[in-house]
């Protein structure tokens, strides 16, 4: 298993209503153990390679390659990895940000499928954790 968390410390330059608290990339094996949890902020999560699912308490939500996951804040969840195809993911947790539909006020999770712009979401998921890489060694 391995797992890397860059932690976002730098003020942002001008007043916005939302920070980036952290991203993350995780590729889970067979040394993961899933633990429901939950967040006083939102949770994206791109999935990168594999296959697996995301759980709540009352529902799974499969999950697959160039999906994006949003979860609320105070949204119970786990993520679950599928035994043959492990799941790989990008996380970012966002303070100040939360998701509506017109249907519902907040919804608690939500699943976009990005198929024709997976190389350019990735692209710059990829550039945004090397730019924090990088800061961090310099400090």
């Amino acid at each position: 298993m391995s797992h890397e968390v860059y932690k976002i410390n730098d003020p942002p330059p001008k007043k916005v209503p939302f920070k980036l608290l952290y991203i993350t990339r995780s590729k889970y094996d067979h040394g993961w153990h899933s633990t429901s949890h939950t967040h006083n902020f939102t949770e994206l999560f791109y999935i990168v390679q594999g296959k697996g699912s995301f759980l709540l308490p009352n529902q799974e939500i499969p999950v697959t390659k160039n999906d994006l996951i949003m979860i609320n804040p105070n949204i119970e969840h786990t993520e679950k990895s599928n035994t043959r195809d492990f799941l790989e993911y990008i996380a970012l947790g966002i303070e100040g940000l939360a998701f509506s539909s017109s249907e519902d006020d907040k919804f608690p999770i939500g699943l976009y499928q990005f198929h024709d712009d997976s190389t350019n979401i990735l692209f710059y998921l990829d550039k945004l954790l090397d730019e924090v890489k990088k800061k961090s060694r310099s400090i």
